[in-house]
């Protein structure tokens, strides 16, 4: 049902947005032919026809960019989602399967990576054509069911009292464990933490981005590291991968199963992505419409509301499957690290 409502608003949308560059491309022509006929001002009519010819040649030298370069220029939400699938929890539930039951359940992580990717990218898509996040959208469609509204709220207020309660005291336990350090102060160096991110947030997110993917590229090498030297089974990783089964005890396995397929696919990750992808879409308008002459930001909307659009709905395609492949083999690497480490048949 979600989906969908998210495939009618995607649809409606980008139908809309058609429309718009149709009705606004022929009256931009319009008024020209009608300035160069009635008012005889040629030179300015020239002068405005020069002005929207040299955006849409600056538009098409962004166009002809790269592919890598458009798609790195807009990396950062993606790689702020993918910190949710590589959390110390979802770590846990890696490490338990491995050991339990070795490399039978990767393939839960490569159908949960599939599944995650095509709801991050739903949500993604969605912020892009409505220049909305799902939270505002979902207080407009439900803007006639207040009871809805207020159970929305209150579901979504009680998620992140219990994801950052377990944040910040898995904090507390993994500083305790390397320095030796009191539960008690941990948390409070966890909460400090979380104050240092706000404070950089309020000169825009690239600083929090840049520290974060940083952290995710250490982590990664890491993880990967220990793989290297673990020597994992690798004909009986690509088995576990390509073949569905839960195994002898399916009941306990199922559990695991479940735990793997949560946390890939996140309900807030949703509301996050759209956000980020909103905030950026409106910084990056709000750029191109202060830096350009009238003539050629009418250009630019139009752009906006046609090919650019599909251009960049396919880089945030991509962009999240590249975060979602990166962390389905990072996800591996620790279940196959604990398989080699643990696990005995």
């Amino acid at each position: 049902m979600a989906i969908r409502k998210l495939h009618e608003w995607t649809e409606l949308t980008h139908e809309a947005s058609e429309s718009r560059l149709i009705d606004t491309s022929s009256e931009y022509a319009r008024s020209n032919h009608v300035c160069a006929l009635t008012m005889g001002l040629k030179d300015g009519c020239s002068a405005d026809i020069s002005s929207a010819t040299q955006a849409e040649d600056s538009n098409n030298g962004i166009a002809s960019q790269s592919l890598f370069s458009r798609i790195i220029s807009t990396f950062g939400p993606a790689c702020l989602v993918c910190v949710a699938a590589l959390d110390p929890g979802n770590l846990e539930v890696d490490i338990q399967a491995g050991a339990i039951f070795g490399y039978s359940l990767m393939w839960t992580l490569l159908y949960s990576s599939i599944a995650g990717w095509l709801l991050q990218t739903i949500s993604a898509h969605l912020a892009i054509l409505t220049r909305s996040d799902l939270a505002e959208l979902c207080a407009i469609e439900y803007s006639d069911a207040p009871f809805v509204l207020s159970s929305l709220f209150v579901v979504a207020e009680v998620s992140i009292l219990s994801f950052d309660v377990a944040e910040v005291i898995g904090t507390a336990f993994a500083l305790q464990l390397l320095f030796a350090w009191p539960l008690w102060f941990g948390c409070i160096v966890s909460a400090l933490d979380t104050l240092v991110i706000l404070y950089f947030q309020k000169n825009g997110l690239t600083k929090v981005e840049l520290a974060i993917e940083g952290m995710l590229v250490i982590l990664s090498a890491s993880l990967m590291y220990d793989f290297c030297i673990s020597r994992p089974d690798v004909s009986a990783m690509v088995k576990g991968t390509v073949i569905p089964k839960l195994g002898a005890n399916p009941r306990e396995s199922s559990l695991l199963a479940i735990g793997i397929l949560g946390s890939l696919v996140m309900s807030h990750n949703l509301f996050l992505h759209s956000w980020l992808v909103k905030l950026r879409g409106d910084a990056t308008r709000q750029q191109s419409l202060s830096t350009q002459t009238d003539v050629e930001s009418f250009v630019t909307r139009n752009d906006v509301g046609g090919l650019d659009i599909k251009k960049t709905c396919r880089d945030a395609t991509i962009e999240t499957g590249f975060v979602f492949g990166s962390t389905f083999v990072v996800n591996c690497a620790v279940v196959a690290i604990s398989a080699a480490q643990f696990f005995s048949s």
